[in-house]
């Protein structure tokens, strides 16, 4: 009898032993397996901020390239930034939580390849706009220099124009003209008698000048330098203002023209001495000449 209380005692302080050990075992696995899974989630939790700090670095690029989309990128960094912090700052961390944020992960890549895909895009097109540029200012300066060199060639070819186009006469020739009966002139070299001077000149031929009306100016000066009759001023070349006598008109067809002209004074203001008389065609000085005056000889 007392065998049997001896053995049913020895059963069960093995039971118990072996219940003892089993349940150390299954501390031991519990433990480990709760180790093991709390290094996972951290792991996880590091890999979340790693990418979101890479996005963040991609923005940044992105941002510098200030192209049009600039703001839209800025935001959708700011958007990153706080997840990033969000997840920095998890206290407790469990596969519910981390499976949520991958997830917002997962649509901000979807949403940061479009984003970056359009940046490219537009970068290679700012990229292409701008060598467009660089070649249109290219051929611009180049037109420009042939621009500059065409005025020149305009500037220098107008001004053998022009220099051309100036009528030119041959000797100017003027005689001193006194009144007879009836309104006939006769030559005289008598200050006292001269009522008017006959000048006459020819303009050669000149197939670039214009054809039409052309002012002649006559200026008489006496023998003081004074001009006879001033009937007006003109400018002429480098912009001098000249007094004239008298005015006429000449009709140039670009052949060779014989103008004559009559220009009458007041013999009681004529003086002994030489007389000068100068020619201008429209502002342009053509020619000169002289006619000396005397005294009265044998009624001449």
């Amino acid at each position: 009898m007392e065998d049997n209380k001896n053995s049913q005692n020895k059963t069960i302080i093995w039971v118990l032993a072996a219940l003892l050990v089993l349940l150390a075992a299954y501390t031991f696995y519990n433990h480990s397996s709760h180790v093991e899974t709390e290094e996972n989630l951290t792991s996880e939790k590091t890999n979340i901020q790693n990418e979101l700090n890479d996005m963040i670095a991609k923005y940044d690029t992105a941002i510098a390239e200030n192209t049009t989309m600039t703001e839209e990128l800025k935001a959708e960094r700011e958007k990153i930034i706080q997840l990033r912090d969000s997840v920095s700052n998890l206290s407790n961390v469990n596969r519910s939580i981390l499976a949520r944020y991958k997830g917002r992960l997962t649509d901000m890549e979807a949403k940061n390849k479009r984003l970056f895909f359009l940046t490219d895009s537009l970068k290679g097109a700012n990229e292409f706009l701008s060598l467009e540029v660089k070649t249109a200012q290219q051929k611009i300066a180049e037109q420009t220099v042939i621009n500059t060199e065409l005025e020149g060639q305009n500037t220098e070819l107008t001004s053998k124009i022009n220099i051309g186009s100036v009528l030119i006469v041959n000797e100017v020739k003027a005689t001193a003209m006194k009144l007879r009966s009836k309104d006939k002139l006769s030559e005289t070299t008598s200050f006292n008698k001269t009522d008017a001077f006959r000048v006459s000149f020819k303009i050669a031929e000149n197939r670039i000048a214009a054809k039409g009306n052309r002012n002649v100016y006559y200026v008489i000066k006496d023998p003081s330098g004074a001009v006879v009759k001033n009937a007006g001023t003109i400018t002429v070349e480098n912009s001098q203002a000249v007094a004239y006598t008298d005015k006429t008109t000449a009709n140039y067809d670009n052949k060779a023209l014989e103008v004559i002209a009559v220009v009458n004074v007041d013999r009681t203001a004529m003086v002994q001495g030489t007389y000068t008389i100068d020619v201008y065609i429209d502002t342009y000085y053509v020619g000169t000449t002289t006619v000396d005056l005397k005294n009265s000889f044998l009624g001449l």
